[in-house]
């Protein structure tokens, strides 16, 4: 007959839930022997202190599962505390696991039993894994301290730029001011009735601001406006800029603040020196025009006067005249004509300051073959091969641009006369800037780059006049055309290999 063994008995309905508990709640439970230091523990606990097979169940087992840092502690505890009478044990420690080494956070209690005696027999209690609290508890202190530290540096930032932020609570009619917009406006709280708030702009300002933020909350119009306020603190005047936006769900305004007292009074400071050098400028345009009529008529009829004398002389007098006479007024002649030749170009150079500009877009293109065929025209015995890049455009005032364009070609068909092959050609390049950039490019006596700092001066000539004629103040005149449009000019070349110009204008 087949022996039938009974089925193993169901535990006890109290054993079964406390097990269920503690295995829902991830707490575990122990019971060490004080005289042997054997202990045992549920399975829920050996899951927390990681022990998934043999472990040494006793006080020196127990003790390497206590974390070194709490080790001396939990000796303490066992060996003095609970001899001496203690009898509850209350307190959070750390573990590290058996099976993987990894450190947890517990929390322990535990309970003395006493023995017939009186001496301490047996310790038993729970043990609860509350390393995820902790976890938890240290983001959020790690979170305080980085929103502590981060209001703190906003609160510096709104310092040093003289800003800060405002929420104003539609509901509730009152404003919450951070730190640098208390400072601003001079509030006594971070928190304002809205009336009150609405009596700190100065009176002229009221009726914009009230009409602003309708704008805003009503129709979503813009909300950035400068007003000036009298501080309730110390009655002081202040400047202020703030926008703000609308949240209609919360009926809430969050807006910015700034302080620009100082940019105000920076501002009226430099309008007032505008005024004052517009007028000084004035003035000394003034004076050029009445020098300019001075050299144009006071100068000049002396000099005509010396050419007409120097030329009659020659004619009514050559036989009285020797050849050294006849020389020296020829040489008289010349000086009158150079000299006539520098009054022209300063009066060209002081009119290139003078008038507005008449900006318009016309064909570059078509000026540049204009002006070489009146250089050609004035020199019908050369043949200097011109080339000009079809297509160029520009926006400039069309009657100065041609005055510098009459100065830089001229430059160039004078510079090219020694040459078998004279060669100048006009283009477009790639510029170092915005704007257009165009050259005038030539194969003449060029230039030494040691010197190109000075041919934009008046009067800087880089050539003997015996080479090539001039008074020095044509490039000075390019200059100042090219900068009253905000470009600029500047030039390359060599000795004998020619030169290239090159000038921008703005688009």
């Amino acid at each position: 007959m087949e022996r039938i063994d009974p089925a193993p008995a169901d535990p006890p309905e109290e054993e079964f839930f406390l097990r269920e508990s503690q295995r829902a709640g991830a707490i575990g439970s122990y019971r060490l022997d004080l005289a042997t230091g054997a202990w045992v523990s549920s399975p829920v606990l050996d899951s927390i202190l990681g022990i998934d097979g043999g472990y040494r169940r006793d006080l020196t087992g127990w003790l390497d599962l206590v974390h070194p840092d709490m080790r001396p502690v939990m000796e303490h505890y066992l060996k003095v505390d609970v001899r001496s009478g203690r009898r509850l044990f209350s307190g959070e420690y750390r573990i590290i696991r058996v099976n993987d080494g990894e450190t947890r956070w517990v929390s322990g209690r535990g309970e003395v039993k006493f023995g017939a005696d009186g001496a301490a027999a047996s310790v038993g209690g729970t043990i609860r894994d509350i390393s995820t609290a902790k976890e938890a508890e240290q983001q959020l202190r790690t979170s305080e301290a980085t929103l502590r530290d981060s209001r703190a540096r906003l609160e510096r930032a709104e310092s040093v730029a003289q800003f800060g932020n405002w929420e104003l609570d539609l509901a509730a009619r009152k404003m919450l001011a951070s730190a640098g917009a208390r400072a601003i406006y001079g509030l006594p709280s971070d928190s304002w009735p809205l009336d009150e708030v609405q009596r700190v702009p100065l009176p002229e300002y009221r009726a914009m601001l009230d009409a602003a933020l309708r704008g805003l909350i009503q129709e979503n119009r813009p909300y950035n406006v400068e007003f000036r306020i009298r501080r309730p603190a110390d009655g002081e005047l202040r400047d202020i800029h703030s926008i703000a936006e609308y949240e209609p769900g919360r009926r809430l305004v969050f807006g910015v603040v700034h302080d620009i007292t100082e940019r105000k009074r920076l501002e009226t400071s430099l309008e007032r020196r505008v005024l004052e050098r517009t007028a000084q400028l004035q003035a000394a345009n003034q004076e050029l025009e009445a020098f300019s009529y001075s050299v144009s008529h006071d100068l000049r009829a002396p000099l005509r006067s010396i050419e007409g004398f120097s030329q009659a002389m020659l004619e009514d007098c050559q036989e009285r005249l020797d050849e050294t006479g006849r020389h020296y007024l020829e040489r008289i002649r010349q000086a009158t004509r150079r000299m006539e030749d520098l009054i022209g170009d300063l009066l060209e150079l002081s009119r290139t300051n003078r008038g507005e500009l008449a900006q318009t877009e016309f064909d570059l293109s078509a000026l540049c073959r204009k002006v070489a065929a009146e250089l050609a025209s004035g020199s019908p015995e050369r043949r200097v091969e011109v080339v000009v890049q079809p297509g160029l455009r520009a926006r400039a005032d069309r009657r100065l641009l041609k005055v510098a364009l009459d100065n830089l070609l001229g430059n160039a068909w004078k510079f090219t006369s020694r040459r078998q092959e004279p060669r100048i050609e006009v283009g477009e390049a790639a510029g170092p800037g915005p704007g257009r950039t165009f050259f005038i490019r030539d194969n003449g006596a060029g230039f030494d780059m040691a010197l190109a700092g000075k041919m934009f001066s008046a009067f800087q000539r880089l050539h003997p006049a015996e080479q090539f004629d001039g008074t020095g103040i044509g490039l000075a005149i390019v200059q100042r055309i090219l900068h009253r449009h905000g470009g600029r000019v500047w030039a390359t070349g060599a000795p004998d290999m020619g030169a290239t110009f090159f000038f921008t204008i703005p688009d």
